[in-house]
């Protein structure tokens, strides 16, 4: 905070308060600040069970945040203290003046309320009036000759005083965003309380979060100058709402597939690492594998991933100069008489050529079966390996058998896995400095979980759904502190390596790509009500698909009383194609292309076949599109071949929304171009409340229709129409989630989201055509 008598000065005071307990201010936090240069302290108020309000002077530059929750002391050893370094500044902060001094900061995961935990009630309702006796808290200096912070929460009462003489002290820097106050004396903020809340409080029970201690005058924090903050009122409050909404779904990967998010939520209040962490059932994390390894002069434990049949993950450090493993698969518990239970033993191994034991550097592994493994309920290979770069904030799991308390080094009876979520490597650096290569990430919760000794090599995983697990880490290290220490621990990253596996095992074929990482970036501008286009609709932002992954894609020419027009569709048995109502409506001929992603290159594996006959819903509404969806019959069932293969399954659910799904077509990819593409694109979109498609398209928006949109504008084109929506489910598993209809007027390239017909509410319909029509 500046200094001077006209000028604003950081950090600030509670002078002349009096000590508080916790139960008087739940909402209050106490803020370690971390920049790559410097350590401040704030405060701040805990706004929901994710994100606490401060101002922006403590959020800017941060790099890491520790925050304590739920004293009034400092020093209480049960105080709690949670990390997290993902913030929001407010994008009109100005660092000189102090205008729009406020900032959010997101915690790594929800935290359990309790007596002493608990949010704000309220943002201001009402511009502050003056004279209104309220509240500035804090655990700032109390004293211009004492620079140590209070070690308990103080609290005093102020009033606000007109604008106009806030300027007298500190000049035209006085902002309508901004609000001073003074007590009957000297009373007011100082060095260290600033982010603290100004508050109203009318009952215990029901308190208005009315400013953000922001500066204090030069002069003193004992002189009789006003301190001042930054105004928190009802518009504001909308602001800060949209923030949390918006920023958690664009700036936190859309909560995880709700999976993880829903998860988390429900996370007790404090389970350390795999230390005390959730006890895993069998079953419930089929590719674990405990590994019992044993060298020329030693004995020890790692943990490991079922990657094939015959191959398991596990780190360098695992597999570095052994000469026996002896794994076990199938059973959570290491000593238990499980029947699920199958134990293996090999010696042969594949260490990583750079792995460096010195610095844990490329700490990656591959233990060979000696016989390929029969798979069961209990014993499965992880869905996928990483196929996209881990990002910062990201939710994951941690697990395995490892230590659950630095006083105890025996292992854990039971597989054990915990909430996580990953760092910035400059984060990371602050433990454990350079040695940190961008190979490596480090992993934390809001307390201290994470891995300890005797977890290393074990997986770190995203969950998506129930049963699909996308392996992201290696358990390589952890701090030389403790592992109940709140320092993170490291894992190596998996998607440098993802093709070093498959030199090894002699087999170039992937798992299909699992694209979860990907963002969403929504716009939208609720002041606008566009029409629906009316047919053949982009995949925009898309890339070239390969048929392997999409061998039910049908491309088809359509001939009408005097024009044509082009299609997607998909495969459904041997005789039928799915595509839009708008597609087959006035059809008398379809030329069908199945078994190649291009439309003019010579390709031996395309069938090109004929048909006109075809099925429309009765309901179909060619103005509103509603009901659009269509069946065509082939003349005689195609034979299956590694190129052309029907969809596996109609919907099985209804479509949630922020589902990530894959749209697919040869439509155009650009507004500037109208030809269609040659090559088949795909994209990975999320699934759209259809309260947001209401914002583009209006009311038109029925429930058997579902929006589409991705990071930016990847969507669907002219030309698209009636090519499926698909969701991926592990081993290539693919289901047929809606059908494409209509975009918006003003553009493909627009990130306007693209409109489908859902198909899980036309599945009866489906099935009794093509069953009554064989």
């Amino acid at each position: 905070m500046r200094t001077g008598s006209n000028i604003l000065d950081r950090n600030l005071r509670i002078i002349g308060g009096s000590p508080a307990t916790i139960h008087q201010y739940p909402f209050a936090a106490a803020i370690d600040v971390h920049t790559s240069s410097s350590k401040h302290f704030c405060g701040g108020s805990l706004y929901t069970n994710q994100f606490i309000l401060t101002a922006g002077q403590c959020v800017d530059g941060a790099i890491l945040f520790t925050i304590y929750l739920g004293s009034a002391n400092r020093s209480d050893p049960n105080i709690q203290t949670v990390a997290a370094s993902d913030y929001i500044l407010h994008p009109d902060y100005n660092p000189q003046t102090l205008d729009n001094d406020i900032g959010l900061i997101k915690l790594r995961m929800p935290v359990t309320f309790t007596d002493s935990i608990k949010s704000i009630n309220y943002l201001a309702l009402e511009p502050l009036l003056q004279a209104h006796k309220v509240r500035a808290i804090g655990w700032g200096q109390t004293s211009d000759e004492n620079a140590q912070y209070s070690d308990v929460l103080q609290y005093v009462y102020v009033a606000p005083i007109k604008n106009d003489y806030c300027k007298e002290i500190y000049g035209s820097q006085i902002t309508d965003n901004m609000v001073c106050v003074e007590g009957n004396y000297n009373e007011g903020a100082c060095h260290g309380d600033t982010g603290s809340p100004l508050i109203d409080v009318y009952s215990i029970y029901y308190t208005v979060h009315v400013g953000i201690a922001s500066f204090v005058s030069g002069n003193g924090c004992e002189s009789t100058d006003p301190s001042g903050l930054s105004i928190v009122i009802s518009v504001a409050q909308q602001k800060v709402n949209k923030i949390i909404t918006m920023k958690t779904l664009s700036l936190y990967y859309l909560i995880l597939y709700c999976f993880a998010f829903q998860e988390s939520f429900a996370y007790a209040a404090i389970s350390p690492r795999i230390i005390g962490g959730h006890i895993a059932h069998t079953g419930q994390f089929p590719f674990a594998a405990a590994i019992e390894v044993q060298t020329a002069n030693s004995k020890f434990f790692c943990g490991g991933t079922l990657y094939t049949q015959q191959w398991v993950i596990t780190a360098g450090q695992c597999v570095n100069g052994a000469i026996l493993f002896t794994i076990n698969l199938g059973s959570v518990s290491l000593t238990a008489d499980d029947p699920t239970r199958l134990t293996v033993a090999t010696s042969e191994y594949f260490l990583h050529p750079d792995f460096d034991p010195l610095t844990l550097d490329n700490d990656i592994g591959l233990i060979k079966l000696r016989m390929a493994i029969q798979y069961s309920d209990d014993i499965k290979p992880i869905s996928s390996l990483a196929l996209y770069p881990l990002s910062d904030g990201v939710y994951a799991r941690a697990l395995g058998w490892g230590q659950t308390s630095d006083n105890d080094s025996s292992l854990s009876d039971l597989l054990r896995y915990v909430f996580v979520t990953s760092l910035s490597n400059q984060e990371c650096k602050l433990v454990y400095g350079n040695q940190i290569t961008e190979n490596m990430v480090c992993i934390e919760g809001n307390y201290n979980e994470g891995s300890c000794h005797g977890d290393t090599g074990s997986p770190l995983i995203e969950v998506f759904g129930q049963s699909v697990f996308v392996h992201v880490g290696i358990a390589s290290f952890v701090s030389g502190n403790g592992c109940e220490s709140t320092d993170p621990s490291g894992y190596t990253r998996t998607y440098p390596y993802v093709d070093w596996p498959a030199t090894i095992i002699g087999d170039s074929s992937n798992h299909l790509a699992m694209f979860f990482y990907i963002l969403i970036l929504f716009f939208v501008s609720s002041s606008i009500q566009k029409e629906l286009a009316n047919g053949n609709v982009r995949i925009i932002g898309g890339h070239t698909a390969h048929i392997s992954q999409v061998p039910f894609v049908a491309a088809i020419n359509v001939e009408g009383s005097g024009y044509t027009w082009f299609c997607g569709g998909a495969l459904y048995g041997s005789q039928w194609i799915i595509t839009a109502g708008q597609c087959v409506n006035g059809a008398i001929l379809f030329t069908i292309r199945l078994g190649s992603i291009s439309l003019t290159e010579p390709d031996a594996n395309r069938e090109t076949l004929s048909t006109s006959t075809y099925f429309i819903h009765p309901e179909f509404d060619p103005e509103t599109l509603e009901n659009d969806i269509g069946l065509i019959k082939l003349r005689m069932p195609v034979t299956h071949t590694s190129y052309i293969k029907s969809i596996n399954y109609l919907a099985l659910n209804e479509l949630w929304n922020n589902t990530h799904v894959y749209v697919m077509g040869w439509g155009q990819t650009s507004d500037d171009d109208g030809s269609l593409s040659d090559d088949l694109k795909m994209a990975l979109v999320t699934t759209l409340p259809n309260e947001e498609c209401k914002l583009t398209f209006g009311n038109q928006i029925k429930e058997t229709m579902v929006c589409v949109d991705g990071q930016y504008n990847e969507g669907a084109c002219h030309g698209d129409t009636g090519s499926p929506l698909i969701l991926l489910h592990p081993r290539g598993i693919t289901e047929h989630v809606g059908i494409s209809s209509f975009v918006s007027f003003n553009g493909c390239e627009t990130p306007e989201p693209s409109g489908y017909t859902r198909t899980y509410p036309y599945n009866d319909w489906i099935n009794n055509i093509t069953k009554s029509n064989d």
